[in-house]
């Protein structure tokens, strides 16, 4: 009967460790560190480049046009027949609509090149996170900052702040302002 009595305490007290253990959890400020890495700059002056040439392009076919607008105008000012005008509508027409088949063709081209660099420079730093996890026995590393600059962490120990682990571990000079590790 004692036995009875003694024993849901007993598995109270049994099963109380692992009630009590709880994750460890760290948080980085990761637009911080994609900010500082050099090749994100790298990637972020391709990219300007890059939408130069698209740019380039799309002016080119711009200005073809303005100069075909231009055209139609002196042909109305001096009388052109109604056959003349149909022809200069159907062209600034086609025009137009290759104008904005162009443009949004360089936003999915722009969105693919930022996607093929910013991939690798992404996986490293989940590499760097994944090391970090691993050697502090972190069970999560959260981002501490969403993409707006908002902060996802209301509140954390300064101690759990990885953001400078991750810069020294990946031989980034950490500015004076970055949080404390």
């Amino acid at each position: 009967m004692r036995l009875a009595r003694f024993l849901p305490l007993a598995l109270l007290l049994l099963a109380a460790p692992a009630a009590h253990a709880q994750d460890r959890i760290a948080y980085a400020n990761v637009e911080l560190i994609l900010s500082l890495m050099p090749a994100t700059e790298q990637a972020n002056q391709a990219l300007g480049k890059y939408q130069e040439e698209l740019a380039a392009k799309l002016r080119t076919k711009e200005e073809y046009a303005q100069q075909k607008l231009e055209e139609a105008q002196a042909a109305v000012a001096n009388g052109a027949p109604e056959a003349e005008l149909d022809g200069f509508r159907k062209e600034l027409a086609r025009l137009e609509g290759e104008i904005r088949g162009q443009a949004a063709d360089s936003d999915r081209k722009m969105a693919d090149k930022r996607d093929a660099l910013m991939v690798p420079i992404i996986d490293r730093l989940g590499e760097v996170l994944r090391q970090i996890a691993k050697e502090q026995e972190y069970d999560f590393i959260l981002n501490g900052v969403d993409g707006s600059g908002t902060s996802i962490v209301l509140f954390g120990r300064e101690d759990r702040d990885v953001t400078k682990l991750v810069l020294e571990k990946m031989g980034i000079p950490v500015p004076p302002e970055a949080p404390a590790e």
